[in-house]
Parts: structure tokens; sequence; C-alpha cells
């Protein structure tokens, strides 16, 4: 019997997930985390149980970005799809590149969702067709190359900071001070080629 975690806020993504779940595997099992906490919390009593988590990479005011790395020590063979709004362009390859089997964007299908389920169970890396075409079309390669190499926390502050936040606002959210989001922020404008966080985000949304 196939055994899912699934990490969402959205009650409408929620019922959709276990739907789609529960028609193409029946009877199986499924256990859900509304915040972060409850993910870390189901990651360590029953982590290695199940066959896929399914994390939205936002969960109300925090994100799931800087939860990869504790899933991944936790339970290595755990498979991991990440589903978010963020483009893959951007993000996929971040993900992969910090453990995830698959990230889709949720605006794929139904069948491309299924066909990713199924690669993730058999322990295979899943790239998708908006995935492949995105890499192929990439028009800023020093912006791309960048963002796979930010670190968890960069990428945390970057990620916030493209979705309108000011620099105190991270810090709140994080639980860091205002002189460690700074300093993430110089690292991450270093790798990225620019400070310009309007200009970053204007080239995630051309993604």
């Amino acid at each position: 019997m196939r055994s899912f975690l699934i990490a969402e806020l959205h009650p409408i993504t929620l019922l959709g997930t276990r739907d789609l779940l529960n028609e193409k595997f029946p009877g199986c099992q499924i256990a859900i985390a509304r915040t972060r906490e409850e993910l870390v919390r189901e990651i360590r009593q029953h982590g290695c149980s199940f066959d896929v988590a399914i994390l939205n990479v936002r969960m109300k005011d925090q994100t799931l970005i800087s939860c990869i790395d504790t899933i991944k020590a936790q339970c290595p063979a755990l498979g991991i799809a990440v589903l978010g709004r963020e483009h893959e362009r951007v993000y996929a390859k971040w993900f992969l590149r910090h453990g995830v089997n698959a990230y889709m964007s949720q605006l794929a299908s139904e069948t491309e969702f299924l066909n990713m389920l199924d690669a993730v169970i058999s322990g295979r890396i899943y790239l998708g067709d908006r995935v492949l075409q995105a890499w192929k079309c990439q028009s800023d390669e020093r912006l791309c190359s960048g963002f796979g190499a930010l670190s968890v926390m960069e990428l945390e502050v970057i990620h916030h900071l493209v979705n309108g936040d000011v620099q105190a606002d991270v810090a709140i959210r994080l639980g860091k001070s205002a002189s460690t989001v700074a300093t993430y922020f110089a690292r991450a404008a270093m790798k990225l080629g620019t400070r310009d966080m309007i200009a970053v985000s204007h080239w995630i949304g051309r993604a």
C-alpha cells in the first residue's frame, strides 16, 4: 500500500492533490501537514514510511526551502516532489541540487502530475516538458547559474525580497537579525551579479 505525505496550506489544492492520489492509488495512506512545524514533526515520526512527500514551497508566511536538507538528512531515500508557483527555470535546478526528485509548477496538468509521481516512486528524477523547455530558453546565464549557486538561507532571503518584502520583514520572518539578513543578501547579490531585486523579479516573471 502506497503512503504519501502532503505539505499544503491551501484547502482546494490539498483536496485536489488528495483526490488525484486516491484515484491513482486506491486505498493509499495520506498524511497532511499544513505548517512547516507539522511537516517536520511528520518527517521525524513517520518520514521513512512514506513513498513520496509532496511539498508546496509556500506555507503561509513561511517557505519550505530550509526544510529540504533536514528532510533528506532524516530520510535520505524519501522521494520528494515540490510544487510551486515559482517558475521552474529559476527554482528547479536549486531544488534538484539539494536532493529533490521533482520540481513542478502548480500550473502543470493532471497527466504530468501523475507521470511525475510514477517517476519519483521509482526513484527517478522527473523533468517535465515545462522544465526542459525553460532551460533551453535561458536568456541570462549569469542569473540562472547564480540562482543554482545560492545557499539555503540566501535563497530564502532572495525569495522573500522578490515577493515584495523589505529586509526588515525578512529578518522577522526568518527569525534572524537585520545585519544577518543583509549579509545573506550581499552574498546572494554577488552570486546573481546584481543588487536590483526589481530586475531579478522581472527576470523570474519572464522565465
